[in-house]
């Protein structure tokens, strides 16, 4: 089962690192078999303001910018992006660095200017196909941050090895609530945009309800009779009056020849089988509806072989 430790922490707020909530979930779960840190291609690049920003003395579309890195000194970049300006904040990758796609960062000169790095698009960083422009951060990080701790783009990946008795390991879920227990952490579903909905409250019907475009009305006039519960005065009980009996016989009958219409080609005991079952349905459907409280129905017993 491979599960995410950013979807963990969004479950349950523990403090552990990634390899000490291994060391957890193997010592009270099961056996976390890998531990694979993602995107760390990106660990390198860093959160950088641009300080000064100008048009490229020999360059129709390059700017000559001066970078602060968090390195104590500002660093010359030269930047082909539209979109640079003074003060903003990009994700920048120092001399040295190995980008997503192979790419090397040296220090290198461009039309003689010297570039001591990158500040990268959405595509460098492997992050999108936006090549337009360098992707500006909106964030509140000082310079020489990682971009890995202020954006949601690296995550570690656990590899956990679920035995078959286990199948509540199967999920996220099922993860986060033995953790909760294991660190003493509530254990919260996570908040998500729209889906805000709920399930309606069960609605009590006197006589009848609808469901969609179906609508069911039991005809209980006359048939039954409703009294106070002797103990419970929240209850009523619901009995069968003597038309309400000869109701039930009449339509035993009728259950008894639509049977031996419908499945007459079989023996007689499995048709009597079918039949009480047929009846016994149709007295809890009606005995359901008619009731207004949970008890049962006082004289309105099943039918049996």
């Amino acid at each position: 089962m491979n599960v995410s430790y950013d979807w963990l922490r969004a479950f349950v707020p523990f403090r552990e690192t990634p390899a000490k909530l291994r060391d957890l979930i193997t010592s009270r779960v099961a056996t976390v078999d890998e531990l694979v840190p993602l995107r760390q291609e990106l660990a390198p690049i860093v959160v950088a303001r641009v300080v000064e920003a100008g048009p490229h003395p020999d360059s129709d579309h390059l700017w000559v910018t001066k970078v602060d890195a968090g390195t104590g000194s500002l660093l010359d970049v030269v930047c082909g992006a539209p979109n640079v300006k003074q003060g903003a904040l990009y994700p920048f990758a120092p001399t040295g660095t190995t980008m997503p796609n192979g790419l090397k960062i040296e220090k290198r000169r461009i039309r003689g200017q010297t570039s001591n790095g990158m500040l990268c698009s959405p595509r460098e960083l492997g992050m999108g196909d936006d090549h337009e422009g360098i992707l500006e951060l909106s964030v509140d990080a000082a310079p020489g941050t990682p971009f890995l701790k202020v954006m949601p783009a690296g995550d570690t990946r656990l590899v956990i090895d679920v035995s078959p008795v286990r199948p509540d390991l199967l999920s996220h879920l099922g993860v986060a609530r033995e953790i909760a227990a294991a660190v003493d952490s509530p254990l919260t579903l996570p908040h998500i945009d729209g889906a805000d909905a709920s399930v309606p409250s069960a609605k009590r019907v006197h006589g009848g309800g609808r469901i969609g475009s179906t609508e069911v009305r039991v005809e209980e006039d006359g048939l039954v009779r409703r009294q106070p519960h002797p103990t419970d005065g929240r209850s009523t009980l619901v009995a069968i009056t003597e038309d309400g009996e000869r109701y039930q016989r009449e339509s035993w009958e009728q259950h008894q020849s639509e049977v031996a219409v419908a499945f007459g080609d079989l023996p007689v005991k499995q048709q009597e089988q079918l039949l009480i079952a047929c009846r016994n349905l149709t007295i809890a459907f009606r005995t359901r509806l008619a009731e207004r409280a949970q008890t049962p129905a006082g004289d309105c017993q099943p039918f049996s072989s």
